[in-house]
């Protein structure tokens, strides 16, 4: 998800409000990361761990009910909610099924400078 925020050619600002700063594995935010944490804990978000071959864990974040339900309550307040929905699909559609490695190395390629604590 950290990667996913970040990518290039965002029109508008998405991803405001987050911090990312070169990390192990490219961009990071803890910002991202505790509002996540809080949306998981209230129950809007399930994150799921998937074992991969490679013994790793890939998390799977997923909205759910409630959390369908907060955003069509909040989104008459938001200012081009249509395009944030429209990009949030397009980034999922796009990144969600690479490889962490293949996405690690598209956001190098594309963020040089985040790679400059990378322990990939």
């Amino acid at each position: 998800m950290q990667k996913e925020l970040k990518k290039p050619d965002q029109p508008g600002d998405f991803g405001k409000g987050y911090n990312f700063i070169p990390y192990d594995y490219g961009p990071f935010s803890k910002e991202l990361y505790d509002d996540l944490d809080v949306m998981v804990e209230q129950d809007f978000v399930d994150d799921t761990e998937v074992p991969l071959q490679s013994g790793k864990v890939k998390y799977v974040y997923e909205i759910k009910k409630d959390g369908e339900k907060l955003v069509n309550s909040e989104a008459e307040k938001w200012d081009d909610v249509e395009a944030i929905i429209q990009l949030a699909q397009e980034i999922k559609q796009e990144y969600n099924n690479m490889l962490l490695s293949e996405l690690i190395e598209f956001v190098y390629s594309e963020y040089p400078d985040y790679a400059e604590r990378s322990v990939y």
